[in-house]
């Protein structure tokens, strides 16, 4: 949905799947396109990739019962990654 913001239209989503192997069967039947990471793509699928996104970008989210902030593993995740999307943030 971002990609498509970004590039100026909203996309009709007709179809939902749980797995980027249903996705790339899906377009394979002719349902349509789909946005996916080039290493979730199969071999068998391979054939599918019309082109990459330029410039594309990830977002992630963390999402974590306030109690668990608490579990040290937890907390050094969190801050880990706070620290590496902070240059990413500063760039946007």
């Amino acid at each position: 949905m971002f990609a498509c913001r970004q590039a100026g239209f909203t996309p009709r989503i007709e179809h939902r799947c749980g797995s980027f192997t249903g996705m790339a069967e899906m377009v394979e039947a002719g349902f349509g396109v789909a946005v996916v990471p080039e290493m979730a793509v199969s071999e068998g699928h391979r054939h599918l990739i019309a082109c990459p996104v330029a410039n594309g970008a990830r977002q992630i989210g963390v999402t974590y019962r306030q109690a668990s902030i608490e579990r040290p593993a937890v907390a050094a995740a969190i801050r880990a990654l706070r620290m590496v999307a902070a240059p990413l943030q500063l760039a946007s």
